[in-house]
């Protein structure tokens, strides 16, 4: 076929109906595949959205627990302060054991002494006896 045969048949098959047809067919398989990559993205936004979200649920479940410690938990200033009380408390119990204790060992020691008073009196009875006998 010569170059002006191809020219000729190619210019009774390209007519301006072919060429609507053409850019008609060619048009609607842009749109299917814009819509096909439209679709796609539509899809992988909503994941993001979705993953997004599930971030932002436990973000908020973790500041959340943070506001729950916060309340529970005493703060320093309390702690020191109670803490100084209680050592306050416990010197003063031991001291008052301390005053228990040597009460106590003082009552022994009056024991102690009236047992010697008495052995005493008895020995200086038993003397003065055995003297007058």
């Amino acid at each position: 076929m010569t170059d002006s045969e191809r020219h000729e048949d190619n210019y009774k098959r390209w007519n301006v109906e072919s060429l609507k047809e053409y850019f008609d067919l060619a048009i609607a398989n842009l749109e299917e595949k814009i819509e096909q990559k439209f679709c796609s993205v539509k899809e992988s936004v909503n994941k993001a959205e979705s993953a997004h979200d599930r971030r932002l649920d436990s973000m908020n479940e973790f500041r959340e627990q943070l506001r729950d410690q916060q309340q529970t938990f005493v703060e320093k200033s309390t702690y020191i302060s109670d803490l100084k009380n209680l050592n306050e408390k416990i010197n003063d119990l031991k001291d008052k054991l301390q005053k228990i204790e040597n009460i106590k060992e003082g009552g022994n020691l009056v024991w102690a002494y009236v047992a010697s008073a008495i052995s005493l009196i008895i020995a200086i009875v038993s003397v003065t006896i055995n003297l007058l006998k």
